[in-house]
């Protein structure tokens, strides 16, 4: 993605935000609202940097276009879906400004994923819980080094992990609100 189509798009996101066009809950735009990933694709299209065929729930197409990873525009799209309501419309242009033109991604689905079981072992109220966020934190640091654990590893791991997830969102709100400033901060290093 070049510079000039991430200042395009960020001043597009602006644009949904003053126009009050966020909506949680559809990607689709109805009515001239739709929910960040939908307002995002709507705006790729406009300015030519996706078919008018594309899904506006196409997460895969926009993750191509900002650059950035299919997982951080998923992130995205969750955050935005738990963010309180006057707190979603200014999201988007948030986590736009946070992304590097041209920077490498390539490890940013790991590092969020150490961030976010990090925040689950500090949250963690019960032993075996941290436990298993420990785990987890373990796994994915054996994969930032280069030395990628077997399957079975990992499906162990989430296997017990639903248990920890399920603590995590607990704090609905705060949680999102952590994944908001976590990503952006990622996305800017």
């Amino acid at each position: 993605m070049t510079s000039d189509t991430l200042t395009t798009l960020i001043e597009l996101a602006d644009a949904h935000q003053a126009a009050d066009e966020y909506e949680a809950g559809h990607y689709e735009m109805r009515e001239g609202r739709a929910c960040s990933v939908g307002c995002s694709i709507h705006s790729a299209i406009q300015i030519g940097v996706l078919p008018k065929s594309t899904s506006y729930g196409n997460h895969k197409a926009l993750a191509r276009v900002l650059g950035i990873t299919e997982t951080a525009v998923r992130l995205q799209d969750q955050i935005f879906e738990g963010l309180p309501k006057p707190e979603q419309s200014a999201w988007t242009p948030r986590m736009f400004r946070s992304i590097r033109s041209g920077a490498d991604y390539s490890t940013l689905d790991t590092r969020i994923a150490i961030r976010i079981i990090d925040k689950g072992i500090a949250d963690a109220i019960r032993d075996d819980v941290r436990v298993v966020w420990t785990l987890l934190r373990s796994l994915y640091d054996r994969r930032l080094r280069g030395d990628e654990p077997r399957t079975v590893e990992w499906d162990a791991a989430s296997r017990q992990a639903d248990a920890a997830s399920r603590q995590a969102a607990a704090a609905r709100y705060d949680y999102w609100r952590w994944c908001a400033d976590m990503l952006c901060e990622e996305l800017a290093r």
